[in-house]
């Protein structure tokens, strides 16, 4: 079954110098995981260049059918210099289609309080 609409959206906050690493699940309408492939996280940082995690860079991977985790270390997120921006999710659904905002909306990026 092909995703056709965009799924409930969620918004990081990434605390700077500590793991991220939450986990996104696609499932059809039965709660079936929606067996996806090639997927990654497009961001765009205000006010800098647009970046992608990807299973290729290790910083977004596939953990089970239709479920992926952001993989983001302590160093990775230390080094993030912008506070925020926007994000989107692109993954290929079942039938080879893609799927280029599956999940949008804000980031951010913060130090502790």
């Amino acid at each position: 079954m092909a995703i056709e609409v965009p799924i409930a959206n969620f918004t990081p906050v990434i605390i700077r110098g500590g793991v991220y690493m939450p986990s996104i699940k696609f499932e059809q309408a039965a709660g079936v995981p929606e067996p996806t492939s090639s997927a990654k996280v497009v961001v765009t940082p205000n006010g800098e260049a647009v970046f992608e995690w990807t299973q290729g860079n290790g910083l977004f991977i596939n953990i089970a059918t239709g479920e992926y985790r952001f993989n983001l270390s302590e160093a990775d997120t230390a080094a993030i210099t912008w506070d925020s921006g926007k994000y989107r999710i692109e993954v290929v659904d079942s039938n080879g289609f893609t799927v280029p905002c599956i999940m949008e909306g804000l980031i951010f990026a913060e130090d502790c309080n």
